[in-house]
């Protein structure tokens, strides 16, 4: 919820005759665009399920590879930072060695490299070309990267090295709008012109198992009996933000019923140390859990701690490195509050607070967390952020966060005159720039922005509106059926109407959590729950330290909530999570 405006309540459908659970859901599905008499069954399947070879130049990059691995090349995989690239390096890393033995009994000539974060900064650079060609790699193959790479690529061709490229990113433009790409012996990106692939919105480990699945078949192995693979490119999906829909939406609930006790031994170790062994998973403990520790190397230190602890199968010394992810994590956590509360406050007292587009410079910013700052202050201000901090060799390096009315990469690659390198996605974008420039960027992308002020103001998107009787424990299973829950399939919001609030209680040493009971017009009482016990107070006109004066309230109030079941000591009961009341 953004505090810098009061979020404006959109109610997607508004019907009179929501009084059962089908409707309910019906409801719901129609707001997602599944309009016919079957939504309920077309979206309860699991996605379509697209062959691989409809992906341009996959079945040439799989020849490629299968050659290479019976002749046996030696094989560089390059891969990105984050929990995505990682992923798709642990893919391709035990994809490849396995293909490598069906033909030959030694070990696999298969070796990662990742760039760091801070001293590489994103995508193949021509250093690592250059040391792949100096420790004698044959091919190069990156993975969740490469399509911007224009200069590492031709290095590559240069030094007479193969290289296969394998992105999800866009390619960048000119000033025609005609794709620029690397010269390479295949690309195989979605995004590529005359790609003929269905679904656009796989992350870099999606493209990669479609890889895997093409070079499984090829020998006729089945790449389903890898259930690890499964796991880790559901995780990926999650963490890079991609839309949970078709293919993504069943890569997303396997590895969430996988993961629950997961074959892959430091996963399973790192969800012990995180306390959540043996319970059900959610998107959350993908996005805000498991994700974030498994980031944080890559962020804090070296992303190939990361990769290493996910190849260990039996170290002695997994769970240690399993606390020391957790603990890299909660300093970046530290880092990030700090960073995004002190540009915040710049902000407001500055007047980049008048500026659509907010492009901040974050003095003394650690690099490694623009991103979530700005995806922090995106989330504040409801509008398109650019957060930037300067390196040692006094260039600007940051990362932009956007809102759905504006395509950031777009923008940026519009000016990319300005920028040293830039690449990224409508909603996200990573870049460096001269400092110099910086002013200008701010300048050119507030004058042509076309934001209005609707656009800028953050919005709640409402389901529809029921009465409290209709809540039950069918409904929560009900909604359950839509699952996994995240960006492109959000979780349902619903609003009760005229309801009375009383039995207010704060809970937890932070005081964030309020608990209270709501009353409708049907007089059917529910324990509701929120997590944001200061906003809810706030509207109120009350206090954690004093919430006497609020229990005898006499307004009634709309409150806006998701249905849950709250288990304790064997009790099942119903809860409402409430996430925003105004008073009616």
């Amino acid at each position: 919820m953004s505090h810098y405006t009061k979020a404006v309540w959109n109610m997607k459908k508004i019907n009179s005759n929501l009084d059962n659970v089908n409707s309910i859901i019906n409801s719901v599905l129609i707001n997602r665009g599944f309009k016919t008499e079957k939504v309920k069954q077309n979206f309860s399947a699991w996605g379509s399920h697209y062959s691989p070879i409809a992906m341009k130049d996959l079945r040439l990059g799989c020849t490629i590879l299968d050659k290479k691995i019976a002749d046996r090349k030696s094989i560089r995989i390059c891969s990105d930072y984050d929990v995505d690239g990682v992923s798709s390096a642990y893919l391709l890393y035990n994809g490849l060695s396995e293909i490598w033995s069906f033909y030959h009994e030694d070990g696999a000539k298969i070796s990662v490299d990742i760039p760091n974060r801070v001293t590489d900064g994103y995508g193949l650079n021509v250093n690592m070309v250059e040391k792949a060609c100096k420790d004698g790699i044959d091919t190069i193959i990156t993975c969740d990267n490469g399509i911007s790479s224009l200069e590492a690529a031709d290095k590559a061709r240069e030094l007479n090295l193969t290289i296969i490229i394998t992105d999800h990113h866009e390619p960048i433009t000119d000033d025609t709008g005609k794709a620029i790409l690397p010269t390479a012996n295949a690309i195989i990106n979605p995004h590529q012109p005359g790609c003929l692939y269905p679904f656009k919105g796989l992350c870099g480990a999606g493209v990669v198992y479609k890889i895997l699945e093409q070079l499984y078949s090829m020998h006729n192995l089945s790449i389903d009996k890898n259930r690890d693979f499964m796991e880790i490119l559901g995780l990926a999906t999650c963490c890079d933000m991609m839309e949970l829909i078709d293919e993504n939406r069943e890569f997303v609930a396997k590895a969430l019923s996988y993961m629950t006790d997961s074959s892959i031994p430091a996963i399973k170790e790192l969800i012990s140390v995180m306390g959540k062994e043996g319970k059900p998973l959610t998107t959350y403990d993908f996005g805000f859990n498991i994700g974030p520790a498994i980031n944080a190397a890559g962020r804090m230190d070296d992303a190939r701690i990361a990769l290493d602890f996910l190849l260990d199968k039996k170290s002695p010394q997994l769970r240690e490195k399993a606390q020391e992810l957790v603990l890299l994590n909660e300093e970046r956590k530290r880092i990030t509050n700090e960073g995004a509360d002190k540009l915040k406050e710049e902000i407001l007292n500055s007047s980049l607070v008048d500026d659509k587009i907010l492009v901040c410079n974050g003095v003394g910013l650690h690099e490694s967390v623009c991103g979530i700052v700005a995806s922090r202050l995106k989330e504040f201000f409801a509008r398109p952020v650019l957060v930037m901090t300067e390196t040692e060799d006094g260039v600007l390096k940051g990362s932009g966060r956007s809102i759905p009315e504006y395509n950031l990469f777009e923008n940026l690659n519009a000016h990319r005159d300005l920028f040293i390198k830039v690449g990224g996605h409508p909603l996200a974008a990573g870049f460096s720039i001269k400092k110099e420039n910086l002013n200008t960027l701010r300048q050119v992308l507030n004058a042509e922005c076309r934001l209005s002020e609707d656009d800028i103001v953050p919005k709640i998107e409402v389901d529809c509106s029921f009465s409290l009787d209709l809540n039950s424990f069918e409904l929560v299973n009900s909604l359950a059926e839509l699952e996994p829950f995240g960006n492109g399939n959000r979780k349902p919001i619903f609003m009760a109407e005229d309801v009375t609030l009383s039995n207010f209680q704060i809970l937890g040493k932070s005081g964030n959590t309020i608990k209270f009971t709501a009353k409708d017009k049907t007089n059917r009482t529910n324990t509701c729950i929120s997590f944001d016990a200061k906003d809810i107070l706030d509207e109120l006109s009350g206090s954690a330290s004093d919430i006497s004066g609020i229990n005898n309230i006499s307004k009634v109030f709309n409150i806006l909530f998701f249905p849950h079941i709250n288990e304790y000591k064997g009790a099942r009961t119903l809860q409402l999570l409430v996430s925003d009341i105004r008073a009616s």
